[in-house]
């Protein structure tokens, strides 16, 4: 009995270890220690784990480590869930609609000119004053300046890859922004809404790469000897790691430029990294996330599994104010739609 207690007491120090640096790996750029990436991605397994040892262990173990482990963690815990829905709001100015969605390759615009059923449905019951798209098919879009959806036209911007932004509103300058060599891409557009000027940037940062069959082999682990299987796990590691780290530079990047904006800014789109990430902190660093500040529940925008990741955020400027939040449920790629509506202050 003694000896059970030992062992069990010994788990919940490791586990509470793992929790308080999966915490706090954030800190740590991945391009500099690469583990630090793999630790944030697992903070909240180890937070549960913890979490779990001591509602069921309580009388077993080191108390003292488990409860450490909890209290540094909230700040972070708090990024992952909200339930702010009866926040105050501040704000004189009429409000503004924004949708962010990654579209998984669909077209915007069929050879035909129609526009996707999907996105044109979800346009319209909504009325968004902006939409920003990711893993956009842009064929057909080329020579088209303006879409005309539920009887309103909208600006079109991209710059030639697979991002683009809707607009009710003229762009008063719009460009994109070199991330380094890769098929992602951020772009940006100045508009003017209720007589000030906003920047709105679209951004679609670097995924692990791993393909829809790729995933099904991991899950499944249908691999015909043990050195397939290990040959496919360095594979998969490798794959995460280099993520890790072309994402933190980009985020860097995108965060410099953001910070030299003179105006409002919105930073919205499929950021592949969760809440606990180096990349989601520096780009939220000097701004709001509208989940954390009018959402409800989990907000998992990203559902290839049961459970689901917040990868998908809309962050904006201290001069914005968020009115109301709302993760969608259904859609036919594997991200759902998010959207806010906004105030300036």
């Amino acid at each position: 009995m003694k000896k059970k207690r030992g062992i069990i007491s010994f788990i919940g120090v490791v586990v509470a270890i793992l929790t308080i640096v999966s915490s706090l790996s954030y800190h740590i750029p991945p391009d500099l220690l690469s583990i630090s990436g793999f630790f944030s991605l697992l903070f909240p397994l180890f937070f549960l784990l913890n979490v779990i040892l001591f509602i069921f262990f309580y009388s077993r173990l080191k108390k003292r480590y488990s409860i450490i482990a909890i209290l540094i963690s909230i700040p972070l815990l708090n990024n992952f869930l909200s339930f702010d829905a009866s926040r105050e709001v501040f704000g004189e100015s009429d409000p503004f609609k924004v949708i962010s969605y990654n579209i998984k390759s669909h077209r915007l615009i069929s050879p035909n000119k129609i526009i996707n059923k999907d996105i044109g449905k979800l346009i319209q019951t909504n009325s968004p004053d902006v939409v920003c798209l990711q893993e956009v098919n842009i064929s057909g879009l080329v020579n088209n300046k303006q879409l005309i959806i539920g009887g309103k036209s909208y600006y079109i911007y991209h710059s030639g890859k697979s991002n683009v932004i809707l607009s009710r509103y003229r762009y008063i300058h719009k460009e994109g922004i070199d991330i380094g060599d890769t098929n992602n891409s951020v772009i940006y557009a100045d508009i003017e809404i209720n007589n000030s000027r906003i920047r709105v940037y679209n951004c679609h940062l670097q995924s692990f790469r791993i393909n829809p069959s790729e995933y099904k082999l991991y899950d499944t682990l249908r691999f015909k000897t043990e050195k397939q299987r290990m040959i496919k796990g360095k594979e998969f590691l490798k794959k995460m790691n280099a993520g890790f780290k072309v994402r933190a530079k980009q985020a860097r990047i995108v965060k410099e430029h953001v910070s030299a904006c003179p105006s409002a800014v919105l930073v919205c789109g499929d950021f592949n990294s969760t809440p606990s990430s180096y990349t989601y902190h520096i780009l939220k660093k000097g701004l709001e996330d509208s989940f954390v500040e009018r959402g409800y529940g989990y907000g998992a925008s990203y559902r290839r599994n049961l459970v689901g990741v917040r990868i998908d955020y809309l962050l904006h400027s201290d001069d914005i104010s968020t009115n109301s939040y709302k993760t969608f449920t259904e859609s036919n790629s594997d991200h759902v739609p998010i959207m806010a509506t906004y105030h300036i202050k």
